[in-house]
């Protein structure tokens, strides 16, 4: 379990790099695929932000809340809290993906894959932790 969750941290932390080179080669090549105005992209991004911000908040209550810890079995509700806060974290990435791709400007791929980034560094921290904090594993499983 332990080993599965090492990689899906992994690759998640890779993903926002081959987003940001996939998104950055099509803004940079043909300055983005929408056409869109800035009305719609100003309410798209506010819109985006707060969907960003309840993911954030699910994250947090996720990472924080011991009703996520049952008595039994804590390993694989301790692996739950790291997917499901891994998977939020990468979501807030599409959104800037969505943001960029629709205004051809990388700023919105930067600043949301840096978010993502911190959020699955914070999540992983929360993940060590815990596995620390579990009777019989200690600090030989991460």
């Amino acid at each position: 379990m332990i080993k599965r969750a090492n990689s899906l941290w992994a690759s998640l932390m890779v993903a926002p790099v081959v987003f940001i080179l996939a998104v950055g080669s099509v803004v940079l090549e043909s300055g983005g695929v929408g056409n869109a105005g800035a009305g719609f992209l100003n309410s798209l991004l506010i819109i985006l932000v707060i969907v960003s911000v309840t993911d954030l908040v699910i994250i947090v209550y996720t990472q924080t809340s011991q009703r996520f810890l049952a008595k039994r079995d804590v390993l694989y509700r301790t692996f739950q809290r790291l997917s499901v806060g891994s998977v939020l974290s990468e979501a807030i990435t599409v959104y800037g993906c969505l943001l960029t791709l629709l205004s051809g400007s990388l700023i919105y791929i930067v600043a949301f894959s840096s978010a993502s980034w911190l959020l699955l560094i914070w999540v992983r921290t929360r993940f060590t932790a815990n596995l620390k904090n579990m009777p019989g594993i200690g600090t030989n499983a991460v």
